[in-house]
């Protein structure tokens, strides 16, 4: 076994760093009960941001401890749960100062465990102690600068709650005017924007809660009426895979959400405005639930076309419902899956559990009330069925 004095340098930094990674999960709790008695978070409590803090400081004494283990020209840039967690702080009101803080008197926590060690174990003569500072000194140089370049950044796109000038600028930009993008504080030209539609008490609120975590640019314009419009916008198209985190939100019983498809450019942003206002009135049958344009846009044709739905009823659903208030629910299903299978009997049947001659039998039935084929009008019946549902979800909004 090799004495202190016999190690070499590597050896002598591995075995402080082999201490630190055994006391890590004690390094990173004082570290944290030391930010939570002299930083400053949200206003309000947040379990996301309170998260985001701890794997920063996981994250921030893995680094630490690898910039002492390793030759000096392999340190990386800092972890990305520090530029999450930076990011997070900004959108969350959090000043540059108050983040700053925060990770010198982590900074300095750390420290005192590496010097606590070296003290207690003698492996480092005080030469070599001081280098081991310089290198958590660089490391330190690092995140600050990460910090503050992502924090800056971050603040470009800081979400707004647009004042009413801001709101007369999206109007006529809406509208079709070209001029007062400036106004908006919000960059279309060259970005994917995704349009959100609000109603309800906690519309305004319950948007600003869900945006918080999105790392993009956010429009934010409160309406008459307790309405709320907003966009997402960011250069890359991928990241408005955000429509999953929006639809799973814990939104508000009261508030009813619409989401726009994304759109590319000012046409784009205004397309998807479009489409989430288009579909405010479906979110509406099921506020607590955002509702994204996507799945509703039939019903949403339906609602506005009295011609069609007229036709609809008239040559298909009046015919199949017989002497009956309306279709009953066996042929529903039968003609929802015959139609989902591409007309396919066997495929059917076995779906539903069904003997493929009954299939046959009940679908040659509906045929000759129709007096053609259902593959004939296949895309007519789908919206028939569609209509039907829809009526039948009015229905029942309406006895409650």
């Amino acid at each position: 076994m090799l004495t202190v004095g016999a190690m070499t340098d590597g050896r002598k930094r591995a075995h402080v760093g082999e201490y630190l990674r055994v006391r890590q999960p004690d390094i990173q709790a004082s570290i944290l009960s030391r930010v939570r008695v002299i930083g400053k978070g949200p206003r309000e409590p947040d379990p996301a941001y309170s998260s985001s803090v701890r794997a920063a400081i996981n994250a921030g004494v893995s680094y630490g401890i690898r910039a002492l283990e390793e030759p000096q020209e392999r340190l990386s840039t800092p972890p990305p749960a520090i530029v999450d967690q930076v990011k997070l702080a900004e959108r969350s009101e959090v000043s540059l100062a108050d983040v700053m803080r925060s990770y010198l008197a982590g900074y300095f926590q750390f420290n005192e465990w590496v010097i606590r060690e070296c003290e207690r174990s003698r492996t480092l003569e005080s030469r070599e102690l001081t280098d081991l500072l310089g290198r958590l000194s660089d490391c330190l140089d690092r995140v600050t600068e990460t910090v503050t370049a992502e924090h800056r950044d971050s603040a470009q796109l800081r979400p707004r709650h647009s004042l009413q000038g801001d709101a007369r600028s999206v109007r006529r930009m809406l509208a079709g005017s070209e001029q007062g993008q400036a106004d908006l504080g919000y960059a279309l030209n060259g970005y994917w924007h995704t349009g959100i539609v609000a109603s309800g008490p906690d519309a305004c609120s319950s948007i600003r809660s869900a945006v918080r975590t999105v790392d993009c640019q956010v429009l934010l314009t409160p309406q008459e009426d307790q309405l709320v419009w907003a966009w997402l916008g960011t250069r890359e198209p991928g990241r408005l895979a955000v429509g999953p985190a929006l639809l799973a939100g814990d939104w508000p019983a009261e508030t009813a959400v619409a989401i726009g498809e994304p759109g590319h450019g000012l046409e784009g942003w205004r397309l998807t405005h479009r489409q989430a206002c288009a579909a405010l009135g479906q979110a509406e049958r099921r506020p607590g639930l955002a509702t994204p344009y996507g799945s509703v846009a039939v019903a949403v044709t339906l609602s506005k076309d009295e011609t069609l739905r007229t036709f609809l009823q008239q040559h298909f659903l009046d015919v199949l419902k017989g002497t009956g208030d309306s279709i009953d629910d066996e042929t529903t299903e039968l003609l929802d899956c015959y139609l989902q299978t591409g007309c396919n009997a066997s495929a059917a049947a076995a779906q539903l559990g069904m003997n493929r001659r009954t299939v046959s039998k009940r679908l040659r039935s509906i045929e000759e009330k129709l007096g053609h084929s259902i593959g004939t009008n296949y895309t007519e019946l789908s919206l028939a069925l569609t209509l039907h549902r829809q009526s039948r979800a009015e229905c029942q909004i309406g006895n409650k």
